[in-house]
């Protein structure tokens, strides 16, 4: 059987990603990286333009999920165009809108998305923590598993992970695999 290569999209894409988790933690060890130190890393403008933009929404969801508040016109300073402050706004307004209806921090008895009763905490993984609720609409049981935003990985990055996980579950039919109903965003 041959491999097949990956995209160069793909390449591209975790490139980004590699960097913007190598400046997270540095950011979350207290030093104070420069984003063009791991700029360098990367190959093109595209790569470059798409990692400053990522590195800055992580570390802006980062700093707010350790209880900071973190000054808007520094990070929007970083960025090079409107259309790069527009989409970094949205991304940053996506995240909170996500910490709203999912939080990491659930207690026994919390409705979350005004629809899942939060009975108990069933465990926690890389990504996400799980929990038993009760689904009050359709009056079952159900587990939701909510984002961990705090380990310095931006709530965009886990949100798409785990939106590409729901939607592999959800194709899968077996009696010892979990049935994916919904995703929340």
């Amino acid at each position: 059987m041959k491999s097949v290569p990956a995209s160069s999209s793909s390449r591209d894409k975790d490139s980004v990603e590699r960097a913007c988790q190598a400046y997270l933690e540095r950011v979350a060890a207290g030093e104070a990286p420069r984003l063009a130190e791991h700029e360098l890393e990367l190959g093109s403008d595209a790569e470059r333009s798409a990692y400053r933009l990522e590195a800055l929404s992580c570390e802006w969801s980062w700093r707010r999920d350790q209880g900071q508040i973190p000054k808007l016109e520094l990070f929007l300073a970083c960025l090079e165009t409107p259309a790069q402050r527009e989409q970094f706004l949205a991304q940053i307004e996506a995240a909170r809108s996500a910490a709203r209806q999912l939080p990491y921090h659930c207690e026994e008895g919390a409705v979350v998305a005004g629809r899942y009763l939060v009975r108990t905490r069933l465990g926690q993984g890389g990504g996400g923590v799980v929990w038993e609720a009760l689904d009050l609409d359709l009056e079952r049981t159900v587990a939701l598993k909510s984002l961990r935003t705090e380990l310095g990985v931006s709530g965009q990055a886990l949100a798409r992970s785990l939106l590409e996980e729901s939607k592999i579950l959800a194709a899968l039919r077996d009696a010892h695999i979990v049935t994916v109903f919904d995703v929340l965003r």
